[in-house]
């Protein structure tokens, strides 16, 4: 087994980490057909069957894991780290995207997807080092993770320009009377926000909801197109204003309601040049 590249024992990395070729192509952003070529073509090379199917998956074989053994070796060795899959929401995606495209790091190489629904599988990620960074709600604390809190910002009332009764002004008549379209970031949504907070709970659970969903996008075009109207972290408010018909407005009570935004990433990776130079970036786009 003397005979491998760094690409084909990555491949083999992700397979185990994920326990499917599909999911490994997905992360790694490599075709299914691509996996399966790389993966046949290593088994006849080696003589040996790496991998056998389970109904939790693909399980690696004593030889599959020395490949990953090597791999993580070999990572460990290669000095600054130039590829960082990063997980997080749309509207830090696009902040960090844009800044990027006025830097001469050229040879450092981002890959976004979508950041799970719960706080277990986002760990999980992070303890097995299949996402480099994670930048969301705070997560429970983990020896392995560093954690640190990166956003906190007021919330704004988003409206269509059109909508066919708000015009300059926004009241608490105009929040019972429309029906909101809500973005869950995470499983339970607002309602963490609101847990010490029982006085303005009744305000939310009275309110007439038309539809939520995780896909931010999609909550802000249906307000851009229609008279819902949705609340936004004010820090993106301007990012969505030059790209959809909308704008905002203070909501019509005196409510210190904070939306928080937390960095966590891998205690091994601190170290790398790279990494810290991210972190300041990411510091610096708020």
């Amino acid at each position: 087994m003397n005979n491998y590249n760094l690409s084909t024992l990555k491949i083999v990395n992700g397979i185990i980490e994920h326990k499917t070729a599909q999911k490994a192509a997905s992360v790694l952003g490599m075709s299914n057909s691509s996996i399966s070529y790389a993966l046949k073509k290593l088994r006849h090379e080696t003589g040996k069957q790496l991998f056998t199917r389970s109904k939790h998956g693909l399980v690696p074989d004593k030889n599959a894991l020395e490949l990953q053994k090597i791999y993580k070796e070999i990572q460990a060795l290669s000095g600054n780290r130039r590829e960082f899959i990063i997980t997080t929401y749309p509207p830090v995606e696009l902040l960090i995207g844009l800044h990027m495209q006025t830097l001469s790091h050229e040879d450092l190489l981002l890959q976004f997807q979508e950041i799970p629904g719960s706080a277990e599988q986002r760990l999980k990620n992070l303890r097995h080092r299949s996402v480099d960074i994670d930048i969301g709600s705070q997560l429970p604390m983990d020896n392995s993770i560093i954690r640190y809190p990166y956003l906190v910002s007021d919330m704004r009332v988003m409206v269509s320009k059109n909508h066919s009764t708000i015009q300059d002004t926004f009241t608490s008549r105009h929040w019972y009377e429309n029906q909101h379209v809500i973005w869950l970031r995470d499983d339970d949504e607002i309602s963490t926000l609101l847990e010490e907070m029982e006085k303005e709970r009744t305000i939310f659970e009275n309110r007439k909801v038309a539809c939520e969903s995780t896909s931010l996008p999609a909550m802000i075009y249906l307000c851009a197109y229609s008279d819902n109207i949705m609340l936004l972290p004010e820090v993106f408010v301007p990012s969505f204003e030059k790209i959809f018909p909308v704008k905002s407005f203070k909501m019509p009570w005196d409510i210190n309601l904070k939306f928080e935004f937390y960095i966590h990433y891998h205690r091994e990776i601190n170290k790398d040049p790279n990494t810290e130079f991210l972190i300041r970036l990411f510091d610096g786009l708020v």
